[in-house]
Order: structure tokens, then C-alpha cells, then sequence
């Protein structure tokens, strides 16, 4: 790789576009060029533009003030420019770099308003790009490959650890510095990340604890309620499933008793004709015998007397078991509390003596008309089975008698601590169409339950239907329909089919179906039965009174009639009592029946109230059914069960949600600290690698450049010898950490350096390389220090430097300012021929006024400067001029 051609336009005194074309590599050896110029021409402006377009930085060696000092500024006859750009092209047929190019352009701009791009191949790329490049090429930006003006001198008399520093990117690791600065830098970043990301973690994860328990408890919670469930559904079922056995078995015998009674009672009819018939015949006889005897009238009214009183027998017994039957639709409540899961309160008034003032269930404690009845059991809802006590000690005392005796769990409504709930209720809302009134007011109750019932209905306004709910306004207050349809203040509606409670817990639907009215169905009761009695009796006079005028009748009926009548008479009395028993029976067994019906309307609406599902959903996933005896265990469970789910809490089902939202984030970030970190081990690892590699690199390179500095200072000084040494010592506490403080690598990383071995706390400074020393002794003399070299000497040791350099890590091109300058020509003569023999490595473009310079160059541009204070350029080609054997001077005489 070398310079094809550098192009310039803008850039300092090159206003126009100016081309430099540099020969092509020939014979072995790269060429050698040379600029020459008068004094203020512009040539050294070359030097800065190949220094600028590499990405020189300081405008110190550029020799200016400020950026847009490099961009021409005009002169008496040409304006000042807007931008200035220089290009140099690099051969690279050797496919050195990007080997699908075989040229690379590297380009800068600089526009006088302060921005500025670089471009490789014509496309913007940024600074660091360009080091890359030029490195991964072997160019040394700032030492050796561009030594301009005053530079030469300096390699001498900068500190140890400057010149240090150039030897460094001299032994060719420059790239790998870029690198391993970029890795510190991603470090640095990858540290901050870190540390960012768990403090986020340490905000996190507090937060994802507490959502863990809930959601620990909400499974908990769904896996009792999944057990509760299951075991209500066992229970209900199995009470269900009894319920209809038992039903279908009385039905059984109910078709087959009514079967017996059909026959029974035909059978009365058949003797009640026989004995009618038999009447009859005696009748006809008695009108044929006209009247033989005078008692025989008498005798037929008593056997109708008799037939009467069997009639009005079972009509008695008739009436007896429809009042039977209307006493045990009015007790159906009290008879089937425990069926309606009200076992817990039941034992509380059972064992009210124990506890103090229980007064009752709220449902017992209010009376309320038929057409209210839905309606206020709907807006009382759950409070319908509260029981209300007299104070809080109470009921702290029934709870703990409930918990001890595991009997369930049941709502208390103490009196001194239940307030009525009245909040505001807009005034017109009473005055609307349709409106019934509130539902506190609508109950009946003494008023001591004022505060209780208050409590229960708070302001719940009862209204006609949903369309007068509408027209007062969903929300504005809390109302109930007659048909049962409920609209909460919040704007949440409830409502469908709902069936009326026949047995189930409820608030008394008639004042008049009181204790009173059972009173009077059993003294109706009594008054029928003592008639029975009553009729019995008479019915065995008349018997006796007939029997006796049958016994004055024999001379005029023959006996055998007369036995016969009495034995039709004493049959169908056994066949009246046979038909009365059998119609008994019946009516027992339908009154079981009705009970039976009754138990299981009210298991239905239980069961569609506690598990929100009808009877025909649950039989249809078939569940365990147990029998009778372990019901009571089923039921002890299921209390134990809602207690549990009591202590448990209700839990938002959207913590579900915010629970895996912030775990899914916990995980992100966790995630992205293990994966940081890992990077940051990965970084660490190329950074040590890399250090060790540049120090093993930088160990060879120093071997073979002392070694040729030696044989440089010996050709150039004619004699002597130089040496370049390292300086060590320690370190500064800065310098100790390759990178900037970052959490500890997780075990399993990579080995730390050794300057880390005693651990992170306590850094072991070991020594490290400092500086490079040199030393030049000419030919007979013995010098400490080259600064009391003569100016001569100084720049042939700073060329001897410079050559071994090059001899070592040969840079593509090099550009040479004027560092002969000092020279005479005997030892340029020597610089001379150590160029040439380095071109066979490395191109060189070198500015002076050396004619013995200009006579080792293969091609001469001359710079040069009108009035218009612009530079231009002339080239010539040294091989095409007609006696190139002849004097430096003829030579620029060309020129």
C-alpha cells in the first residue's frame, strides 16, 4: 500500500484544487518525492494536509489558532472560502485493507461554520473510524509517519514518558490500543448499566414480594373455594338425590294406596247398594203388607240416621286433614331452617341462655305485605340470616361458643354498636311516579330495631320496576324492584327470574297468619275431632234402637231379612272405617310428599343462591355422593371451609395481572444484569489480553529498534554508538485500575491481573513501564544527557530514532519536513542513502531545500506563490529529465 495521490482544495494557501500524483512502486522500492519551494511558498502546507486529512486533532501542529484557520482566507484578488477538504488515495491492489477496493479514499471537510465530516470511499464515517483504518495499516498518526517543522528536535527532549508513548504506537499497537480504549469505554457504559438496572431491581423487587404473597393467597383462596365447592356440591346432591328417593318411593306408595282405595270404596259402594236394595224390597213389602208393622218407618229413618252420620264422619276427617295440611305450609320455615344452612344461628337461639340478649334473625324480627315481600328479602340480601343481639360482648361470646363447638359461621348485629346508615338521599327521588318508598319504612318492626333495620336497608329506595329506576337515575341511589331487580348506588344492576320463597328464609308475608291463626286451625281441629267423637256415639244409640224395633218386627219380616240387614249394616261400616283408614294414609303420605316437595324447592334455590348454578348443571358433572350418616361430617367440613376462606381475606383478582407484569419485568431486568455482567467479564477478559498482548508486542519491537537505533547512530554519526533503555516504577493509584470501578465479576470469571492479586480491597502496586530513556555517545565522545548535543547531532540521533523505526514497522508512506535542515551535506548525503534504503519499505514524501535531498528523489514538485497569495504546484518527473546523472543543481534547475 502507499500514496497514490493527494488532493487538496481550500485547505490553507491551496485555494484551487490542487493534485499531487506520486509514482507507482518500481524496481523493489517505493518511490521517494520530493517538494521544494522558496520560503513562504506554501509547501509545508502539504505536510499539514496529509496530517489533517489523517485526523490530526491539535491545532498546535497544524499551526493554527483556531479550526477554521485551515480554510483559506482570502486575498486581495480571491474571497475567502467556505470549506476546505483534502483527499489522499491509498493504493490497494494488494488488498492491504477492504480487500473489494482497490483504492481507499480518506477524506476530510471542515466548513467554516464549525461542522465538518470525515468519508471513507465517499461514505461519512466517524473519527475513530479513520484512527482505525490508519492503524490497521500501520500509519503512526501522530510520530512517525508525519514529522513536520520543529518535530525532529523534539523526539530528543520530550520526557521519558512521552517518548514512551511514541515508541508505543512506533512498536505498531495502535490498533490495539483504539480497541482496547473502545472495550474500556463499553466497560464504563456497561458498569453504569448495571448499576442502573439494580436500582431499578431494589425498587422492584420489594413490590414483587408483597404481590407474591397475595397471589400465594389468592391461590390459596381459589383452592378453598375449589374444595368448598366440591364439598357443597357432595352435600347438596347427596340431600338432593335422598330427597327425591324418598319422593319417589312415596309416589310409589301414594299410586299404590290410591289403587287400594278405589277398590275399598267400590266395595262400600257395592254394599251400600245391596244394603239400599235390600231396603228397598223390605219397603215394597211393608206397602204390600200395608204396613204390618208400625215401626218400620221408623226403622228406615234410623238406617238413613246412619248412613248420615258415616258421611258426616268423614267429612269431619276430611276437614281435620286440610287443617293439618294449611298448619304445615305456615310452619314450613320454622320446620326447615337447618335445610337452609341456617345450623350456626339455629344454635346460637338454641342456646341463647348462655350468651345473654339474642333477640333473633333479622328475617323473624320484621313483617312485611306479600307485594314487599321480594323486593325487601332481595335488598336485605345476606342480613336476612344475621342474628341480632343485644350487645358486642354477646356476640363475641356466640362466636367463640360457634368456633369451639366447630357449628359454623354466622353474621351479629350488635344493638349498641349498630348505627343507622342515612346518608344524603336527593329529596325528589321520593316524590317520583312509581317511587313506593323507602324500604326501612315499608317493614314493620318495634322500634327498638329502628338502628338494625336502618343499617340493613340504609337509604334503599323501593320502586315499582327497572323503568322507573331509569327515569330517577342509575346511581343516584340504591333501589330495589317488586320484582326483585336491585340497583346499586355504584351503578351495578342485578336482577332476572326469581323465584318466590316457599319455605326458604324470608320476612312473614301476612299479619294474620300468626300464632293466633295456628291457634284457631287447631282449635277447629279439636271442635271436628270432638264431633267424630259425638257421632260415634250416636251412631251406636241408633244402632241398638234399631236393633230393638228389628226385634218387635220379626212376626211381620222374616229374621233371616233382618240378620241380613244388619250384617249389609256392620260391613259397610267396616268398609266406611276401611275407606276412612286408607283415606288417611293418603293424606299422610301426601302431606310427606308436599313436605318432601317443599324440602327440595327450597334446596334448589339454596343451592342456585350459594353456588350461582342450577341443580341440572351440578348433577351433570356427576359428583361423589355420600349417604345419610356422613352428611353431618360433609356440612362440618364445608363451615370449615368458609371459615377458612374468612381468615383468608378477599383478594383483587387484578393482582393476578400486576403480579406477572412485575415479575415479567423482575425477570427483564435480571435477565439484563446477568447478561451485562457476563459482557463486562467478556470485556475485562479483552482488555487484560489485549494489554498482555501489546506488552509482549511492545517487548519485541523495543529489542529490534535498540537494535537498529544502534546501527543507525553508527552509520549516520560515522561511528559511536546509541541506545534506547525503559524506565520502570510505580504506578500512580489512578493508573492502577485498568477500568473504572465496577461490581465484583460473579465466580466462575475470568483471572483478575496481577496487579489486582491481593484482592480488590488492597491494591499491590507492582512496577510498571514508565519511560524510555536515550542515550547517543559520537565517535570519541561520552555525553550523560543529549541535551548538550550541538543542533546537528541532535536531529542525525532524532533520524537514527526515526530510521530503526521504520526499520522495524515501515509506515506505507512518510512525509519528511525540512528534517535535513540542519544537516551538512556530507551527513545529508547519509540521510540520503538510509531513505533510499528504506524505500524499499515505505514510500517517502519529503519537503526540503536540500539539493543533495532533491538528488535522491524520483520525482520533484515545486510549490510555488504569486500575488494572489495562492500556492501552485509544478511537478516533474526526474527519470524523464535528459541527464539525470548530473548535479543536484542541474536537476532543480528543471524545476
Amino acid at each position: 500500500m502507499y500514496l497514490k495521490r493527494l488532493e487538496i482544495k481550500g485547505f490553507k494557501s491551496f485555494a484551487e484544487r490542487t493534485v499531487l500524483d506520486f509514482l507507482a512502486y518500481k524496481n523493489n522500492r517505493y518511490s521517494i518525492t520530493a517538494v521544494v519551494g522558496p520560503n513562504g511558498s506554501g509547501k509545508s502546507n502539504i505536510s499539514d494536509a496529509v496530517r489533517w486529512v489523517m485526523g490530526e486533532q491539535s491545532l498546535k501542529n497544524l499551526r493554527g489558532k483556531k479550526n477554521e484557520d485551515v480554510i483559506f482566507s482570502g486575498s486581495q484578488s480571491k474571497g475567502q472560502l467556505s470549506v476546505a477538504e483534502v483527499t489522499m488515495v491509498l493504493d490497494n491492489a494488494q488488498a492491504t485493507l477492504m480487500p473489494d477496493y482497490p483504492e481507499i479514499t480518506v477524506s476530510r471537510r471542515l466548513y467554516r461554520s464549525g461542522e465538518g465530516e470525515y468519508l471513507i470511499n465517499n461514505n461519512p464515517v466517524r473519527l475513530l473510524d479513520i484512527h482505525l483504518l490508519l492503524a490497521q495499516a500501520q500509519f503512526a498518526q501522530h510520530s512517525y509517519s508525519v514529522v513536520g517543522q520543529g518535530m525532529i528536535d523534539k523526539l530528543l527532549t520530550v520526557s521519558p514518558s512521552e517518548r514512551k508513548d511514541f515508541l508505543d504506537e512506533a512498536s505498531g499497537i495502535k490498533e490495539f490500543q483504539i480497541k482496547q480504549h473502545q472495550a474500556q469505554l463499553k466497560l464504563t457504559r456497561t458498569v453504569e448499566n448495571v448499576t442502573q438496572a439494580e436500582r431499578l431491581v431494589e425498587e422492584v423487587e420489594p413490590r414483587l414480594k408483597i404481590l407474591a404473597r397475595q397471589v400465594k393467597k389468592l391461590e390459596q383462596r381459589q383452592e378453598v373455594e375449589l374444595k368448598l365447592r366440591e364439598n357443597q356440591e357432595k352435600y347438596y346432591t347427596s340431600i338432593y338425590l335422598a330427597n327425591k328417593s324418598e319422593l319417589d318411593k312415596l309416589n310409589s306408595i301414594l299410586l299404590e294406596v290410591e289403587t287400594n282405595y278405589r277398590s275399598a270404596f267400590k266395595e262400600l259402594e257395592e254394599v251400600q247398594k245391596e244394603l239400599s236394595a235390600l231396603a228397598h224390597d223390605s219397603d215394597e213389602e211393608e206397602t204390600e203388607n200395608k204396613a204390618s208393622d208400625s215401626n218400620s218407618q221408623i226403622i228406615a229413618e234410623q238406617r238413613k240416621l246412619l248412613e248420615q252420620i258415616s258421611k258426616d264422619k268423614t267429612n269431619a276427617q276430611l276437614k281435620i286433614f286440610s287443617l293439618e295440611k294449611q298448619i304445615f305450609q305456615d310452619q314450613s320455615e320454622q320446620n326447615y331452617r337447618q335445610v337452609s344452612g341456617l345450623s350456626a344461628a339455629q344454635a346460637v337461639v338454641e342456646n341463647k341462655d348462655k350468651f345473654g340478649a339474642v333477640h333473633g334473625l333479622v328475617a323473624e324480627l320484621g313483617q312485611v305485605e306479600e307485594k314487599y315481600k321480594i323486593a325487601l328479602e332481595t335488598a336485605a340480601g345476606s342480613y336476612l340470616s344475621a342474628l341480632v343481639v343485644g350487645s358486642d360482648e354477646v356476640a363475641k361470646s356466640a362466636i367463640e361458643f360457634l368456633r369451639n363447638n366447630r357449628l359454623g359461621f354466622a353474621t351479629f348485629l350488635p344493638m349498641n354498636k349498630i348505627e343507622s346508615r342515612s346518608p344524603a338521599l336527593p329529596a325528589e327521588v321520593l316524590t317520583q311516579a312509581g317511587v313506593l318508598g323507602l324500604a326501612a319504612d315499608i317493614i314493620k318492626h318495634e322500634d327498638k330495631f329502628d338502628n338494625i333495620f336502618s343499617f340493613v336497608f340504609g337509604q334503599t329506595v323501593v320502586v315499582e320496576n327497572l323503568s322507573v329506576a331509569q327515569k330517577i337515575g342509575i346511581g343516584r341511589a340504591r333501589m330495589v324492584t317488586l320484582a326483585g331487580d336491585l340497583v346499586e348506588k355504584t351503578g351495578v344492576m342485578k336482577g332476572g327470574y326469581k323465584q318466590m320463597k316457599k319455605d326458604g328464609l324470608g320476612f312473614s308475608s301476612h299479619v294474620a297468619w300468626s300464632k293466633d291463626r295456628l291457634a284457631e286451625y287447631q282449635a277447629q281441629i279439636n271442635v271436628e275431632k270432638e264431633k267424630i267423637i259425638g257421632l260415634d256415639a250416636r251412631y251406636e244409640q241408633i244402632k241398638e234402637k234399631v236393633l230393638e224395633l228389628e226385634s218387635k218386627r220379626e212376626a211381620a219380616n222374616s229374621k233371616t231379612k233382618l240378620l241380613k240387614a244388619f250384617s249389609l249394616q256392620e260391613s259397610m261400616q267396616r268398609k266406611q272405617n276401611a275407606v276412612n283408614e286408607i283415606l288417611a294414609g293418603r293424606n299422610e303420605l301426601k302431606i310427606q310428599a308436599a313436605k318432601l316437595e317443599t324440602k327440595q324447592d327450597s334446596l334448589v334455590e339454596e343451592i342456585r343462591a350459594e353456588l350461582n348454578s342450577m341443580v341440572e348443571a351440578i348433577l351433570e358433572r356427576k359428583p361423589p355422593v355420600v349417604n345419610t350418616e356422613m352428611l353431618a361430617e360433609v356440612m362440618s367440613e364445608i363451615q370449615k371451609l368458609k371459615y377458612q376462606l374468612s381468615l383468608i381475606g378477599g383478594i383483587d383478582q387484578e393482582v393476578v395481572a400486576e403480579y406477572e407484569q412485575t415479575k415479567e419485568r423482575f425477570d427483564f431486568l435480571s435477565t439484563q444484569i446477568a447478561d451485562l455482567r457476563a459482557a463486562m467479564g467478556d470485556l475485562e477478559k479483552m482488555i487484560f489480553e489485549l494489554d498482555d498482548f501489546m506488552k509482549k508486542k511492545r517487548a519485541a519491537a523495543f529489542k529490534k529498534i535498540r537494535k537498529e537505533f544502534d546501527r543507525y547512530v553508527k552509520i549516520l554519526f560515522g561511528g559511536g554508538e546509541g541506545d534506547i533503555t525503559e524506565i520502570y516504577g510505580e504506578p500512580d493509584d489512578e493508573d492502577c485500575e485498568l477500568t473504572p470501578p465496577y461490581p465484583p465479576l460473579k465466580k466462575g470469571g475470568i483471572d483478575e491481573p496481577p496487579l489486582f492479586k491481593e484482592g480488590r480491597g488492597e491494591v499491590k502496586k507492582e512496577k510498571i513501564l514508565t519511560g524510555i530513556d536515550i542515550s547517543i555517545n559520537p565517535p570519541g565522545k561520552k555525553i550523560k544527557n543529549v541535551n548538550v548535543l550541538s543542533g546537528g547531532e541532535r536531529t542525525l540521533a532524532s533520524i537514527a530514532l526515526i530510521c530503526a523505526i521504520l526499520s522495524y514497522n515501515p509506515s506505507p508512506f512518510v512525509v519528511l519536513d525540512e528534517v535535513e535542515a540542519a544537516l551538512d551535506e556530507s551527513n545529508t548525503r547519509r540521510f540520503a542513502e538510509i531513505v533510499t534504503e528504506l524505500s524499499a519499505q515505505s514510500q517517502f514524501i519529503i519537503i526540503t531545500h536540500n539539493r543533495v535531498t532533491m538528488h535522491a528523489a524520483d520525482a520533484l514538485y515545486g510549490v510555488v506563490m504569486g500575488n494572489d497569495g495562492i500556492s501552485k504546484l509544478l511537478s516533474v518527473k526526474l527519470e524523464e529529465v535528459p541527464k539525470y546523472e548530473e548535479s543536484a543543481v542541474d536537476k532543480t534547475a528543471h524545476v
